[in-house]
């Protein structure tokens, strides 16, 4: 089964006393059925970070389609945020856009 990369975009994140700063960010993998559908949309989620600079407790608040959820939340979980730039336990938001990066190449 062949797999797609998304092309990321950071839509919005809250407006909070910290700003959250994201020192690594991860470009996610969609099923190959939305690329193939040319299918894109955005996913908001709810998180918070851990010491450690993680996201942790990573939740869908809103989505244009379900078919991206998963990804979301595989994709945030994988972040990793600069010391300081942050407050521990404190709720952040984030909407993830996903749009198609390439063209769905199928066997004939």
């Amino acid at each position: 089964m062949k797999k797609f990369v998304l092309t990321l975009s950071l839509v919005l994140s809250t407006a909070i006393s910290v700003a959250q700063e994201a020192v690594e960010e991860i470009e996610p993998i969609a099923p190959m059925s939305p690329v193939c559908r040319e299918l894109s949309g955005l996913v908001k989620l709810a998180y918070q970070i851990n010491e450690a600079g993680v996201a942790i407790n990573i939740k869908v608040v809103e989505a244009d389609t379900e078919i991206f959820n998963r990804a979301a939340i595989k994709t945030l979980s994988k972040y990793r945020f600069k010391e300081g730039s942050y407050v521990v336990g404190e709720t952040y938001n984030k909407v993830l856009e996903f749009k198609p990066k390439h063209k769905c190449q199928r066997n004939s």
